[in-house]
């Protein structure tokens, strides 16, 4: 019995694995990423961190909190931003068209 019960549970599984589609798995989208980027406003701008919002209002305390964020990964890792490549700053979008 325990054997059957195996095998069945092992078939359901395969079962779901490959019915499954692969873009079901991703995110759903009601607006592309440029077009968020090109309607967003800017909330704050500090130091290292610049937060804009699209769709929502964004506290501008907001921007602290992502600056000490910042500074304490950088302290974590021992790295720096690599602002030659990235820019001088990270842009946060904050938008309700997205969703998880």
């Amino acid at each position: 019995m325990p054997q059957r019960l195996l095998a069945i549970v092992g078939f359901v599984c395969a079962a779901v694995v490959f019915a499954a589609h692969p873009l079901s798995a991703q995110r759903s989208r009601s607006m592309r990423d440029a077009q968020i980027m090109e309607e967003a406003t800017r909330v704050a701008s500090g130091e290292r961190v610049e937060v804009l919002q699209h769709g929502v209002q964004v506290d501008p305390v907001f921007l602290r909190r992502a600056e000490q964020a910042y500074s304490r990964l950088e302290a974590l890792t021992g790295r720096t931003f690599d602002t030659a490549t990235l820019g001088p700053k990270m842009r946060m979008y904050v938008s309700s068209a997205v969703t998880i």
